[in-house]
């Protein structure tokens, strides 16, 4: 029997949320991370012939928009056509091992062939659902986070919820985007009566109870600019002033908690020590820092002019945890930086400033494109809520760049990238109706 390329999208990302835990709560094998890349060959194969796999009624759709439709101002798959091609220029540029190269098209670039799967296979329906699994998740997932602190005292990056078992750092990136995620969906989603109120509050309270138990500071300001930001694109109403009122009391309340817990970052929430929080050495006082990454690469690791412009090369920099002949020697000369830690260090090393610049235009495309076209006729109230959650998943794409790896972990980076194709969704479908009285939206 033949799997539907829908069904092997819901597998990816369900996936990917709990493996990580699974592989170190019953000591699987570590290869089951890379059944994530057989998922996404065959999202590939699937589109390189042609098959349909999605739901039946994608099949009645007019034959112009059951291709991959950007229409003509989404930047999004030209940028990324710039993107792969400026990896081919910097690999010629520096010639090294064509392996490492391959290697980082795999890290980098599986991502985008997941966007293209989504657009092409997905219908309105098939997010809400996806939402519904994200907010769940979510919920077992501050279940799960609370019982690895209060009770198994795991601590710090060790604790994650479902993105670990408290046997390895890392999936506290995966836990800041998921985050994220779901507060910027249940927040715009009250706002426009799609939501109800519990759903918003279990999200906010949610981000913010593991904000405090587990020292994540940065929620705190996630949080705030979420609230600013749909404040901005949204239009006023008392439901937006009861958002306000609940997140001020919930982020009070929160932090007052977070101090009773962690007497020693009393007074962290003044601009002074937010700054220097941020320029402190990530892991060690002589690591790079988060706000001072672009500088520390530029000062430690560029010594040419070239490399300014074109990095060292897409996977030059890499590593692999399982596989030593994946380890750069530029990973093993300069791992004690952790530059590897923060994207933007990662992507500027390999890239250059020319393939960051690139990069994090893509990241804003969805944004701007949103933007663009939600107050264009021929929309849904449904379709402008979905624009309107792509904003904030857009414009925060550069904030996990600059703050961690979570864009580049396939733990929530396979489930943030699946925003991106959501504007491709809404205009295919209001293009469909729109057929019927002979307007299409672009």
């Amino acid at each position: 029997m033949r799997i539907r390329a829908k069904t092997l999208i819901y597998f990816q990302i369900i996936y990917n949320l709990i493996i990580k835990y699974l592989i170190q709560a019953f000591h699987l094998p570590s290869m089951l991370n890379y059944v994530s890349d057989l998922v996404t060959i065959f999202l590939l194969l699937a589109m390189l012939q042609g098959r349909k796999g999605g739901h039946s009624r994608i099949r009645q759709y007019d034959p112009a928009a059951q291709k991959p439709f950007i229409g003509r101002h989404y930047l999004f798959k030209g940028l990324v056509i710039v993107y792969i091609l400026w990896s081919v220029f910097s690999y010629i540029i520096n010639l090294y091992n064509p392996v490492l190269y391959l290697w980082g098209i795999r890290n980098n670039f599986r991502y985008f062939v997941f966007v293209a799967a989504c657009y092409r296979y997905l219908n309105k329906e098939d997010i809400e659902r996806i939402f519904d699994i994200f907010f769940w998740f979510y919920c077992v997932n501050i279940v799960v986070l609370s019982y690895q602190i209060l009770v198994q005292n795991i601590r710090y990056d060790f604790a994650s919820g479902l993105f670990g078992a408290g046997e390895a750092m890392g999936g506290v990136s995966e836990l800041n985007a998921l985050i994220v995620i779901v507060v910027s969906i249940y927040v715009v989603k009250y706002l426009t009566r799609s939501a109800p109120l519990w759903k918003m509050i279990v999200a906010v309270a949610g981000a913010l109870f593991m904000a405090a138990i587990n020292e994540l500071k940065i929620v705190y300001i996630e949080v705030f600019i979420i609230f600013a930001l749909v404040t901005l694109i949204t239009r006023f109403s008392v439901k937006k002033l009861t958002m306000i009122g609940l997140g001020t009391m919930l982020m009070a309340f929160s932090m007052v908690y977070l101090q009773s817990l962690y007497p020693n970052w009393a007074g962290f929430f003044s601009i002074d020590e937010i700054v220097r929080y941020s320029t402190m050495g990530y892991g060690s006082k002589t690591a790079i820092s988060r706000i001072g990454a672009v500088g520390f690469v530029t000062e430690n690791f560029f010594h040419d002019p070239l490399e300014y412009i074109f990095g060292i090369g897409l996977g030059n920099a890499d590593y692999s945890s399982n596989f030593t002949f994946l380890q750069s020697k530029f990973y093993q000369l300069h791992q004690n930086t952790n530059y590897h830690f923060i994207q933007s260090a990662f992507t500027l090393v390999e890239m250059g400033f020319v393939g960051l610049g690139l990069f994090m235009a893509i990241l804003l495309s969805p944004a701007m494109y949103s933007m663009q076209i939600k107050h264009r006729t021929g929309l849904s109230k449904q379709d402008r809520y979905l624009l309107n959650i792509v904003i904030l998943i857009s414009l925060f794409a550069i904030v996990m760049l600059f703050y961690n790896l979570a864009l580049r972990r396939e733990g929530m980076a396979y489930s943030y990238f699946f925003f991106f194709s959501i504007p491709v969704i809404v205009v295919k479908e209001a293009n469909r109706r729109g057929g019927d009285t002979g307007s299409t939206l672009r």
